[in-house]
């Protein structure tokens, strides 16, 4: 994060209008994994009148060099104070879809992301009823599983999983560049709001917290793992497997886990 010498107005002028701010509604659903969310428009017009009230401001500039582009979101005060970070992503490939479309869908995905992680917002669920319904508990489908004896029948538990991973790695083939966007987007999607959780999952399953670091063989392992199926919608893109959401659900919760038996062993 990048800021100016001071923040002290800003950050006072931020805690204000923080107490103020109206609960964004989703008021969109993602068509690959049924979640309601808020997309942009209703982010900024949900915030922009409380922002002005103590005045404050947020601009988001885009880059882009060598098949990335990125935003960069600067909060700023009428002092003149100001704070601002930058996120970037891979341009990838999509049947269907020109290279700027491409980039202009990621542009707008976070944008959307850092304007709310910023202003410390967050959506509320849709009030009116239309509520997917909740998946079995994890936890009670692997049981389910264990009860036939096959080890490496799905959805595994996150010890198995992790071991059944690096088995499939070790005679996997370097994933291409498309498949690597593939499996980025896809556990970007799942883990929508939730960095640290994704964070933590791929560090549980590869030893690797950051995407970027996970060799191409293992993403090869990952993404077939994953068992992407094509949307019903007819886009074109493609939609995580149900066994592999219910997989990285417990692999996060394992991760949590073995922190806290680490922290009480301390």
């Amino acid at each position: 994060m990048n800021k100016s010498e001071s923040i002290q107005n800003l950050s006072a002028a931020l805690s204000q209008a923080q107490g103020e701010m109206p609960v964004i509604k989703f008021n969109s659903t993602n068509p690959f994994l049924k979640n309601h969310y808020a997309d942009l428009g209703a982010i900024i017009a949900g915030t922009r009148p409380v922002l002005a009230k103590f005045g404050l401001a947020v601009t988001q500039l885009t880059f882009g060099e060598d098949g990335v582009v990125g935003v960069e979101t600067m909060l700023t005060h009428n002092s003149g104070e100001w704070i601002s970070d930058r996120v970037s992503m891979q341009v990838g490939e999509e049947r269907g879809k020109s290279s700027a479309q491409v980039a202009g869908s990621i542009v707008t995905y976070l944008r959307r992301y850092s304007l709310a992680s910023i202003l410390g917002v967050y959506a509320d669920e849709d009030g009116d009823g239309n509520k997917v319904e909740p998946e079995p508990e994890p936890d009670v489908v692997v049981e389910q599983v264990k009860s036939n004896g096959n080890k490496w029948a799905r959805p595994m538990p996150p010890e198995v999983l992790k071991e059944a991973l690096q088995i499939k790695s070790a005679k996997a083939n370097p994933a291409t560049e498309k498949q690597i966007n593939l499996t980025r987007v896809l556990l970007l999607e799942h883990f929508a709001d939730r960095e640290d959780e994704r964070h933590q999952a791929q560090e549980y399953l590869t030893g690797h917290k950051s995407f970027k670091d996970i060799e191409p063989e293992m993403i090869s392992a990952i993404l077939d793992w994953m068992k992407p199926e094509k949307a019903t919608d007819g886009s074109g893109a493609y939609v995580l497997g149900k066994d592999a959401k219910v997989e990285l659900t417990m692999v996060a919760r394992k991760f949590m886990e073995d922190l806290g038996q680490q922290a009480l062993a301390i």
